[in-house]
């Protein structure tokens, strides 16, 4: 397993698979939240796999113990406590795995929608055969279960959200990351674009998002200095 793909030992479409690189994914990111805020411990692997509960039936359970005997042989990176020989190295490799684990969130988002669409598609045949004309009406009712409200209904908004959701979520974090590695560098003394006045131009384009607009703008009203990201982790600094 690495830090941005984990994609387990079944299937791409096995209960396990499933489980395998959503628990991962979603103790990686915790993982690296803390890395990045300095709220890490260098006992991470130990504590957070502590905080996995396994989950039932054979194949859940086998997967959940590759995870956890695979978080325990990872080999230390440079964004934990005391690994890096410069600042400037742990918040790279930080910056690299954070994206890695947000691409393979979205990947994996986006493939459970794709199935669904293939899914969607294989039955469209059969629906437009039942069609009759008084089932088209527009817009369908919420909760019609006829052809029409399958083919451009609510199962199709359905689909429709899933999709702008994913997509949305993912500019958004991937946004967040980048303006976090923006304020690193300040916080180094290294001379770039301000991470606050970038955020802000960006999340001017955010989409179907409205929460993440609204964390922008209340996280930004912290005076210049005082916000977390504008600090590095004393674990990255030289001793």
């Amino acid at each position: 397993m690495g830090a941005g793909g984990a994609f387990g030992p079944d299937s791409p479409t096995s209960p396990g698979s499933t489980y395998y690189s959503s628990a991962s994914t979603w103790m990686l990111r915790r993982v690296l939240d803390k890395a990045r805020t300095g709220r890490l411990s260098p006992q991470w692997r130990e504590e957070e796999t502590a905080t996995l509960n396994p989950p039932p039936g054979q194949a859940l359970s086998d997967a959940h113990r590759i995870l956890i005997q695979e978080i325990a042989e990872l080999e230390p990176a440079p964004w934990e406590p005391g690994r890096a020989a410069t600042w400037r190295e742990a918040l790279n490799a930080w910056f690299v795995a954070s994206l890695l684990i947000e691409a393979t969130q979205f990947a994996n988002s986006m493939n459970l929608t794709v199935r669904q669409v293939a899914s969607f598609t294989r039955m469209l045949p059969t629906q437009v055969r039942t069609l009759q004309p008084a089932d088209i009406r527009i817009p369908a009712p919420a909760g019609d279960t006829n052809a029409w409200s399958f083919i451009a209904g609510e199962h199709q908004h359905s689909l429709d959200n899933a999709v702008r959701d994913t997509g949305s979520g993912y500019i958004c974090a991937r946004d967040w990351l980048s303006a976090s590695y923006l304020a690193g560098l300040a916080a180094g003394g290294t001379p770039g674009p301000d991470w606050r006045d970038w955020l802000t131009a960006r999340s001017e384009q955010w989409v179907d998002c409205p929460d993440a607009v609204q964390r922008v703008k209340a996280e930004l009203m912290s005076p210049a200095g005082t916000h977390t990201l504008e600090n590095l982790p004393q674990y990255w600094l030289p001793k």
